[in-house]
């Protein structure tokens, strides 16, 4: 008798960034439990005038040629890829849900499925950070409509959809990546990196858009408590927010000798030299679901300071991996200065070593299986 079947529909190498490595995490554990999985991504995931930065890497070396069928705005390919499902006749489809975007793709594939296939919503976030209302508020309404279960990874998340839905709500968490390079010493990656060695390093890192409140970070290089430190600030990611106000920022605060820019997407064997050479990240969110940078963080046993605000305060404080804060920059500055004068770094490794197993891919997917089989 064949094993039931999972499609999982979203991103995958070649296409960059975390929603992509997660996919290809997931349906490689999925097969490493014995559940039988495919994994289908786009042909077309964003229209290029929307999407002017390149959508692919190819740092991943992968052995699966995943098929790449979907077109996220043709209505006559949802149809196909509907028709497609169908003649497959699997128990359960998942698709990965991160933007309003993308509804109308899911919803046009997923309400021509056959009425014996189990939706799964695979959720990153349920309200997007940057919104348009009502416009949002339909298409997620909806979706809902179409599903028979959610999965998200983080209690954020699943609280956001228990309000508007009844249906099953699983509370995942954001797994450690499978595919991620190891840690190296600090000097090693100082030098990769061709940084001080004597210098302390506050790492900021990912794509730069408005809500993740790194204007605020920066500011706080300029408060007297920390502008005289030997502590300096590297950025590094893609900017999805004009870079020439950044740029800007840090010119009239006198700061181009204590921030240093690398504003372009870093494949993840850069990245790691950036997380080994830093002392501690600093997520100065306005606002969160959850964050990758959390799990990349303690892959290199890195620390954090976060924002005080859901999606990330939680974690860190449950943890006891990093502090959470007030975003604001006296409050980040001041911060910064303790954790450094404190000694703290050491303390925090320690208790990321004796956690971090709890956030491997096995264990999230162990849940996950046991999810789908409840009736």
């Amino acid at each position: 008798m064949p094993k039931p079947l999972l499609i999982l529909l979203g991103p995958a190498p070649p296409y960059k960034g975390g929603i992509s490595d997660t996919n290809f995490s997931l349906y490689k554990e999925l097969n490493n439990q014995n559940y039988n999985t495919l994994l289908w991504t786009f042909k077309v995931q964003y229209p290029s005038f929307l999407f002017r930065k390149s959508q692919f890497s190819n740092e991943i070396d992968i052995s699966v040629d995943f098929p790449r069928k979907i077109h996220s705005y043709n209505v006559k390919n949802w149809k196909n890829i509907a028709k497609e499902i169908n003649a497959l006749n699997p128990e359960k489809v998942a698709i990965r849900c991160w933007t309003p975007f993308l509804y109308p793709c899911w919803i046009g594939i997923v309400k021509r499925l056959n009425k014996n296939i189990e939706i799964i919503a695979i959720v990153d976030n349920w309200k997007p950070h940057e919104r348009i209302p009502i416009f949002d508020t339909l298409l997620i309404k909806k979706l809902e409509k179409y599903c028979h279960r959610f999965v998200t990874f983080s209690q954020n998340v699943a609280t956001q959809i228990q309000r508007d839905s009844k249906k099953p709500v699983l509370t995942g968490f954001h797994p450690i990546n499978t595919t991620l390079v190891k840690k190296i010493p600090q000097s090693e990656a100082k030098e990769k990196l061709h940084l001080k060695q004597k210098t302390n390093y506050v790492l900021f890192a990912g794509i730069i858009r408005k809500y993740k409140g790194l204007q605020n970070l920066i500011k706080a290089f300029n408060e007297p408590c920390l502008k005289d430190k030997n502590i300096e600030l590297l950025i590094a990611g893609e900017f999805y927010e004009p870079l020439k106000k950044y740029n800007r920022l840090i010119k009239d605060n006198h700061l181009e000798n204590k921030i240093t820019l690398f504003p372009y997407y870093i494949p993840s064997k850069e990245l790691s030299y950036f997380f080994c050479a830093s002392d501690v990240v600093v997520l100065p969110y306005l606002k969160a679901t959850q964050s990758g940078i959390v799990s990349l963080a303690y892959f290199y046993n890195t620390p954090l300071i976060v924002s005080k605000i859901k999606g990330l305060q939680e974690i860190i404080t449950s943890d006891k991996t990093g502090i959470a804060i007030d975003c604001e920059p006296k409050e980040i500055a001041k911060s910064i200065v303790n954790y450094f004068s404190e000694n703290a770094k050491e303390n925090f490794q320690k208790n990321i070593s004796k956690i971090v197993q709890n956030y491997s891919w096995k264990n999230f997917t162990l849940n996950f299986i046991t999810f789908l089989k409840k009736i």
